[in-house]
């Protein structure tokens, strides 16, 4: 394929065009899917607050949720190279061959999990010593029934991108939030914290209904693949069920210490998870869900040059996009998580412990955004365990910073050192995968300008927050926020323009100069 015609598309054969219909239709239904899911935070914030019981259900379920985003993330990584692969008439034969062995393989997980729930979550009691250790166990057992519904729901989304039916698999995280939030609602008098976990269950297990025109249009596609593409997911399968756990280990790490602090921060600390996930899945599941199948497509046909340039433009774009949101959740998380939260039983308490632990958290919204297309990169191309290897180093050094911050900073080490290890991670991830991307001159030109941006907006923001008081109720943090968000938008825009007309007198002082040496050719 010749350098300029890949150059000038990222579909190998289709303009620019469908990819960028795709991202803005999947940042839409994003936007969606993150109204209901701070509609279920909200929910939770107002019936439990940050409580010593609601500590115990979310470190009872950290251990199922990690092998929920494992099984269903992995089957989904996994299955998008050989969807890609495939034709139509190959979907359903791939779906029975596959989704049976799924299933079988996780009830079984899942059932040998519920029945030991009460041995392996002592693991995560120890230094917790006011936790309600029951309240832990119960939780664990019920998180466990979920795990079969996550891997199928894992299975057919991973089809749908491969497909290129991006807004049907993009579908299945408000089925999750719809699920969870009539679920809590139900349940919430009788059995109270422990209707979270019910939650799990009931969302995990919703997506796939969510799925069901996708699944049965494609019944009557009964041929079987071939079996080297078989072969391939299969030895795709268990990296990409580390990779795709590996956030949820690194978060049951930082739950696990969060424990042997005092009571609310294990809950302050999953609150600001769930938030910044907001900008974190909007921004990064946007790009990586339509990139992977390009990314795919690319490394399947040797596309090199293709391929790096898709993956230059997702991490550019990333980096410009993503350094605004760290500003705002790094300078505004208090009004923020007052404005959407502080109601019911989450107290003004819970509102500034879970913005302390936002703060840590916000350097790294942009590395965090990053690092699933970074992964997809890795699959795409068959280099399984680089990443993985990377992880493994990432959960260690998580732990090892956790273990050091958490002595001098509390609850903001633990978030502050998850930001570190995102930061880790993204370089050494460039740097094993496409080192041509790392090194290119458009990159660091884009990291150059996203530095610009983050020194003109934090300081902007850092004066506003300075001279703005503290306002009271809804009106008033709205007021901050909206405020905030002016100045932030005011900073940026005088930095990039700066940039832009430091280009243009750049380019236009190159052009005079390249044309009087060509008019003393001339003239010689």
């Amino acid at each position: 394929m010749p350098g300029a015609k890949a150059a000038r598309t990222l579909l190998g054969d289709r303009p620019l065009v469908p990819l960028q219909l795709a991202v803005g239709g999947l940042l839409i239904i994003g936007v969606l899917t993150r109204f209901f899911g701070l509609a279920r935070e909200i929910l939770v914030a107002a019936l439990f607050g940050a409580s010593a019981q609601l500590d115990a259900v979310f470190l009872g379920l950290a251990i199922p949720i990690a092998l929920c985003l494992g099984l269903g993330g992995g089957l989904s990584r996994a299955i998008v190279p050989l969807g890609a692969s495939i034709s139509q008439r190959q979907l359903g034969g791939t779906m029975r061959i596959v989704g049976a062995r799924a299933l079988s393989v996780t009830l079984t997980i899942s059932l040998i999990m519920a029945v030991g729930a009460p041995a392996w979550s002592m693991i995560l009691l120890i230094g917790a010593d006011g936790t309600p250790r029951l309240t832990v166990m119960a939780a664990a057992v019920i998180g466990s029934l979920a795990l079969a519904g996550g891997a199928f729901a894992g299975l057919a989304v991973g089809l749908a991108n491969a497909q290129g039916r991006h807004f049907s698999a993009s579908m299945t995280p408000v089925a999750y939030n719809v699920c969870m939030i009539v679920t809590i609602l139900v349940l919430a008098r009788p059995l109270g914290p422990l209707s979270v976990a019910a939650g799990i269950v009931a969302a995990e297990w919703g997506q796939v209904l969510a799925l069901t025109p996708f699944l049965y249009r494609i019944r009557r596609y009964v041929a079987p693949p071939p079996r080297a593409l078989l072969e391939k997911a299969r030895r795709l399968f268990w990296p990409a069920v580390f990779i795709s756990m590996a956030g949820g280990l690194m978060m049951t790490v930082d739950r696990a210490f969060a424990a042997s602090l005092p009571a609310r921060s294990v809950s302050a600390l999953a609150y600001s998870e769930r938030l910044l996930n907001f900008p974190v899945l909007l921004i990064g599941l946007a790009l990586q869900q339509p990139l992977y199948t390009r990314l795919a497509r690319f490394a399947t046909s040797n596309w090199t040059r293709s391929f790096e340039e898709t993956l230059a433009i997702g991490v550019r774009v990333l980096l410009l996009v993503g350094t605004p949101a760290a500003l705002a959740v790094g300078f505004l998380a208090g009004p923020l998580i007052g404005l959407l939260l502080e109601r019911g039983a989450f107290s003004g308490a819970d509102t500034e412990l879970s913005a302390l632990a936002m703060r840590g958290y916000a350097p790294g919204i942009v590395f965090l955004a990053m690092i699933p297309l970074l992964l997809s990169a890795g699959l795409a191309r068959g280099n399984p365990w680089r990443p993985a290897v990377v992880l493994l180093f990432a959960i260690g050094l998580n732990a090892l910073l956790n273990s050091i911050l958490i002595r001098y900073l509390g609850l903001p080490g633990i978030a502050l050192a998850s930001s570190i290890v995102a930061l880790v991670s993204c370089v050494l991830l460039l740097l094993l995968l496409a080192p041509r991307v790392l090194l290119s001159r458009d990159l660091w030109r884009t990291v150059g300008i996203a530095l610009l941006m983050a020194c003109g907006g934090g300081l902007g923001l850092g004066v506003y927050t300075m001279l703005m008081p503290a306002l009271p109720g809804m009106a008033g943090q709205a007021l901050v926020l909206l405020l905030g968000g002016i100045v932030l938008a005011v900073c940026i825009a005088l930095v990039a323009g700066g940039f832009a007309g430091a280009e243009y007198f750049r380019l236009r002082a190159r052009s005079r100069t390249i044309a009087a040496r060509a008019r003393r050719r001339s003239a010689s």
